[in-house]
């Protein structure tokens, strides 16, 4: 009796170990199921998590072949990555990241637009740009300088005219929260508008004081920079930077100048100090082209 009743139970427990496989199997299908549909259904902006999901990975119950979901989840990634772009310079403007995002997203079709993805223009018409990023920052720039030509306002893009500034030093160099120094966080955007960074850093070096005036320290701003008002201020180090970096570009441009030739340091003096390209300062000029000189012999920008 004991013999049938152990074989018995070994029958038993040989019949259930496959039923429950099955029904692990079908369980754990029910839950992948169950969140590839709330992932494509989601439209929310994660801000705090600054990971933004939309539908672009097509639409529920939807068959796709290997090579229909490779690349659809190929422009999902991507647009993710712009939306996060976006998202890290409208903080740095103190921007309501979220709201950034969803005119970004209105003025490229949700990044489809026929000519977004050659010219890299957030608005069409805006210009032509080097990369993603380029166009971003220029667009993020001017949403905070001019909302309204992108259809917006200062109050609902979130803008309360906060400056904060960057005083975390690391080995003598100001180490901002992306983890580059000052030095390379301007290289990086002197390079993407075609600025040459060596001129860009002496400049900031001779007008701040190799970065320790009131301005710089106070304000953010490191050219010196002033508007109808008096002297400007910025959001932050990285925005202080950017806007920076945008004029000494148009100032280069509106004057012919070419900021890879010595000669346009002198034009660039008069510019400075006397208001007229051609009454350049010596002195100035003097004191500019021995900063790039020890730029370029520290490799500050490594």
């Amino acid at each position: 009796m004991k013999k049938k009743s152990s074989l018995k139970l070994r029958k038993g427990v040989l019949i259930s170990i496959p039923i429950a496989l099955i029904i692990a199997v079908v369980i754990g299908v029910v839950i992948v199921n169950n969140k590839s549909t709330n992932l494509q259904s989601s439209k929310k902006v994660d801000v705090k998590s600054e990971k933004f999901l939309d539908d672009s990975m097509g639409e529920n119950n939807k068959s796709f072949s290997d090579g229909e979901l490779l690349k659809s989840f190929a422009e999902f990634k991507n647009k993710r990555k712009i939306d996060n772009t976006i998202a890290y310079y409208a903080e740095q403007f103190h921007l309501d990241k979220a709201k950034v995002v969803e005119i970004a997203r209105r003025l490229t079709d949700n990044y489809e637009r026929a000519d977004y993805n050659t010219t890299f223009s957030v608005k069409a018409g805006d210009g032509e740009f080097s990369s993603y990023e380029a166009g971003i920052v220029y667009f993020v720039r001017y949403l905070y300088r001019n909302p309204s030509s992108y259809g917006s306002s200062s109050i609902e893009i979130g803008d309360r005219g906060i400056v904060t500034t960057a005083d975390n030093k690391v080995d003598g160099h100001i180490r901002l929260n992306n983890g580059l120094t000052y030095e390379q966080f301007l290289g990086k955007i002197a390079e993407m508008y075609g600025v040459n960074k060596t001129l860009a850093l002496a400049i900031v070096y001779e007008e701040s004081g190799i970065m320790t005036s009131s301005l710089f320290r106070n304000s953010n701003n490191m050219g010196g920079l002033r508007g109808g008002s008096g002297w400007l201020k910025f959001p932050s180090l990285e925005a202080g930077t950017i806007c920076y970096v945008f004029t000494l570009k148009n100032l280069l441009e509106r004057s012919g100048l070419d900021s890879n030739q010595e000669s346009s340091v002198y034009a660039l003096s008069g510019i400075y100090v006397n208001g007229n390209s051609a009454n350049p300062s010596a002195d100035w000029s003097g004191k500019v082209l021995n900063f790039m000189r020890r730029i370029e012999n520290n490799k500050v920008f490594e």
